[in-house]
């Protein structure tokens, strides 16, 4: 891999860190949702004033939590929206088609390769071919891009 196809892979990835902290933030709040239910429901006949109101203080500490949980997981989701947006557009500007299924698939899909090769029915040396090319032109785009914008600035054409 070269350093440009390696630079555009790494501008490419920015985003997946987010979708793997979005993915444990929800395993998260679905066990502080079922801890809630269950807290609600476990009271016994036996159980004293006092354990209830303890119990119940709990609750009530946990919904905060997963209030909290649940407005973080929609600012990191918005984050993450706006992340695959912009590589979308990128990604929009290739000429080829197989070449944008390719980087969508992993990209913004976060599929593992063996799903992209068994759904796309492609070769994997195939692939990875396409892939290369891809982020040839990706990093060219990109890249490209903010050369032109670097030398408009500062006139060195």
């Amino acid at each position: 891999m070269t350093d440009n196809q390696y630079t555009a892979k790494l501008w490419l990835n920015r985003n997946y860190a987010l979708w793997s902290e979005i993915r444990q933030l929800k395993a998260r709040r679905d066990v502080l949702f079922a801890d809630i239910n269950g807290g609600v429901a476990s009271y016994r006949a036996k159980e004293t004033q006092t354990d209830a109101a303890k119990a119940q203080a709990r609750v009530e500490d946990m919904r905060l939590s997963y209030s909290e949980l649940c407005d973080l997981i929609d600012r990191r989701v918005n984050e993450l929206n706006r992340g695959d947006a912009e590589t979308l557009a990128a990604i929009a500007k290739l000429a080829d088609a197989t070449e944008r299924t390719i980087l969508t698939a992993r990209h913004v899909n976060y599929m593992p390769w063996n799903k992209i090769l068994t759904e796309t029915h492609w070769a994997r040396a195939s692939a990875f071919r396409y892939y290369r090319k891809a982020l040839d032109n990706i990093y060219a785009h990109v890249y490209g891009e903010i050369d032109k914008a670097y030398k408009a600035i500062y006139r060195r054409e």
